[in-house]
């Protein structure tokens, strides 16, 4: 986590911060800077940051014993270098790592993409717009960062899935340097209560929905609202927002906003609007209207929220000055995204989905678009790990009314544990009889594909694209798409498909991950 600057005088604090107090010095110039005591170097200046887990205060000798030449804090320490006072510490280190960077936003078309669903999605179906406009885009995003050069050093992600203060500042860098026009930044909220943007100049910020599902951390929706409006603070003079009047949180801010603005909606008037037409296992297709403009579009994910999420990344790319066929071929381009209502599709007659569908509102909204387009019955295949007590039973009540054959498994959880958790799931069952407790991942989806006959659907939920197991100390991983993959494979329905040429492709034996 360290920022660096080729300016051979470094920059001012004084003049970055003008409201921070200085004592040892009058002013402070720095060339790097560091956020971690164990990563400090030579002439650093080091930010103690308050964080969820650790208060870097508590550090601060130690990164002076490793060379740090001045202390940016929060509060007076007893210390013999120059320190520099500032309210909150995470925002200023932000802003130093913008500056040391050489603020690169500020040569990118820059979007900044927030919500509580749909900001990987958003993400990627704006950096499919942008490409098929011809443009050099960049994308940060929880599953993937990437850009027109190459990095052999990765950016540092920490267990939320976030890019870390110093990285994205540095990575911003590197997509101006690299070449690119456009960057794509997807914020958590996690991230915007820390101020990792910071210094950051957007010219779109996305607000996809606000829902009461993310105040583990938050507290409240109240506070929660707060946090995932912060992202306007980073709008340049001439930026713009796009938000969701068919969400009933945003729907009420959008009259308080003082941005530019531009919604969309479905049930909702709006400046973009759809309208569902068709829907089925392998595709969906809907009226896209902007103004007086209207298009067709067919896109192989299915459900409402991709539709809101198609309508998030049109109305920023219309609104940043791309043309309505450009956008439609930029969202139909998009096949699949990983973990989101992805179809596995081997031949099989049935279908066959998986989704991370990690909170009752996700598992509600995924099991009502299967129900809709399935004549048959609906299996799912859950998993109960995460979460609270409360959470589970919630997760339990959404399966066992959304679907006819609930399947509860308990991937990475200790042995001691698994059942409890399964049981936390029944406890939102009226019926707990109804559901197949199947601990083992493998096991569960291979039972749930045995079941399922022509006409029915199989969902797999709750991991999305991360590992469901793995062996030899997790250095060989399979996920919840390849083991239905590797069992659809073993058991063909169509003569064309030769189980042993397809097993000699396979680089892995199921038989291995099974109990």
């Amino acid at each position: 986590m360290r920022s660096v600057t080729t300016d051979s005088q470094g920059i001012s604090l004084r003049s970055l911060l003008p409201d921070s107090q200085f004592f040892g010095a009058n002013d402070v110039y720095i060339q790097t800077c560091c956020g971690r005591w164990d990563e400090c170097q030579e002439n650093d200046l080091y930010v103690a940051r308050v964080e969820a887990d650790a208060d870097g205060h508590e550090a601060v000798e130690l990164a002076i014993g490793r060379g740090a030449k001045a202390v940016l804090s929060e509060r007076l320490l007893a210390i013999d270098v120059p320190q520099c006072i500032v309210e909150n510490s995470n925002e200023a280190f932000a802003r130093i790592c913008q500056t040391l960077a050489g603020n690169p936003s500020r040569y990118l078309t820059t979007f900044g993409v927030t919500g509580t669903d749909g900001k990987t999605t958003v993400s990627h179906l704006l950096h499919s717009i942008l490409l098929a406009a011809g443009e050099e885009v960049a994308v940060s995003s929880s599953l993937r960062t990437t850009g027109s050069w190459l990095d052999e050093r990765q950016p540092t992600w920490n267990r939320a899935g976030e890019i870390s203060t110093a990285d994205m500042a540095n990575w911003l860098c590197q997509s101006t340097l690299g070449g690119c026009s456009q960057a794509i930044i997807e914020a958590t909220s996690l991230q915007l209560a820390n101020h990792h943007f910071a210094g950051v100049e957007l010219d779109a910020a996305i607000i996809n929905n606000i829902r009461a599902e993310q105040l583990d951390y938050h507290n409240s929706l109240t506070n929660y609202r707060q946090v995932t409006m912060r992202l306007l603070q980073y709008l340049s003079p001439n930026g713009f927002a796009v938000m969701n009047a068919d969400d009933p949180v945003s729907h009420h801010l959008l009259k308080e906003l003082k941005q530019p603005t531009i919604s969309f909606a479905i049930k909702q008037s709006a400046e973009i609007t759809a309208s569902p037409i068709e829907e089925c296992w392998s595709e969906q297709m809907f009226l896209l209207t902007a103004g007086n403009e209207s298009a067709a579009v067919r896109t192989e994910i299915i459900g409402r929220n991709h539709i809101y999420n198609c309508l998030a990344a049109a109305a920023t790319a219309l609104t940043a000055g791309y043309d309505l066929p450009t956008v439609v071929r930029g969202l139909e381009n998009v096949r699949r995204i990983a973990g989101r209502l992805e179809r596995v599709e081997c031949g099989q007659e049935f279908g066959v989905f998986v989704d991370m569908a990690n909170s009752p509102r996700r598992l509600a909204a995924a099991l009502a678009t299967l129900k809709r387009i399935t004549s048959g019955k609906v299996i799912c295949v859950a998993a109960a790990g995460s979460g609270s007590h409360l959470h589970r039973s919630q997760l339990g009540r959404v399966l066992e009314h959304g679907c006819h054959l609930p399947i509860i498994s308990a991937p990475h959880v200790p042995d001691c544990q698994q059942l409890e958790l399964c049981h936390q799931w029944l406890d939102g069952f009226r019926n707990p009889a109804s559901a197949r407790i199947i601990r083992h991942r493998v096991t569960a989806i291979e039972w749930a594909l045995q079941k399922a006959k022509p006409g029915d659907c199989v969902i797999i939920t709750g991991l999305g694209d991360n590992a469901a197991c793995s062996l030899d100390d997790g250095r060989w991983q399979l996920t919840d798409r390849e083991i239905c993959q590797a069992w659809l494979y073993e058991h063909p329905v169509s003569p064309l498909i030769n189980p042993k040429s397809i097993a000699k492709k396979q680089p892995f034996r199921l038989d291995d991950f099974r109990c």
